[in-house]
């Protein structure tokens, strides 16, 4: 838990470059085909969207790349992520508690990260590959 909170604290303060996330319900790149989209959808365990709450993509060396909130329907969308490099995801919901979904190796393509649930009573880490084992990073077509 001190680790999770340390991390984070640190990770908000490392970053220096911020970028803007969009709210989306498109599941495909944009007309750049060298980048990538991660989006999703934010939902508490009864199916109601968090709406508004705050996302932020990190590269491994904790820069964050993207940053935004989601919309009222939960939807959110990074745009033009850098394929060939590691990143995470801190989701921070409304009750303060936040979810790091890490381990996302990015190629070119479209990425999900859909989210159910009630929000976590404690910060929580999660690798990318359990939540998805299967989907093929940057092949959305044959997902």
């Amino acid at each position: 838990m001190k680790l999770i909170v340390t991390l984070s604290a640190c990770l908000f303060m490392c970053g220096a470059v911020m970028a803007q996330t969009t709210p989306a319900k498109a599941k495909k790149a944009k007309s750049d085909k060298d980048k990538t989209v991660i989006y999703g959808t934010l939902r508490d365990a009864r199916n109601k969207p968090y709406k508004g709450m705050k996302a932020f993509v990190y590269r491994a060396d904790s820069t964050i790349v993207a940053s935004g909130f989601t919309d009222a329907d939960g939807h959110f969308e990074t745009n033009n992520i850098a394929p060939g490099a590691n990143y995470f995801v801190k989701l921070i919901y409304p009750t303060d508690k936040v979810t790091m979904v890490y381990g996302i190796e990015i190629k070119k393509g479209s990425l999900p990260l859909d989210l159910k649930g009630a929000p976590p009573t404690e910060d929580t880490m999660m690798a990318y590959d359990v939540l998805y084992p299967k989907v093929k990073i940057g092949n959305p077509a044959k997902q």
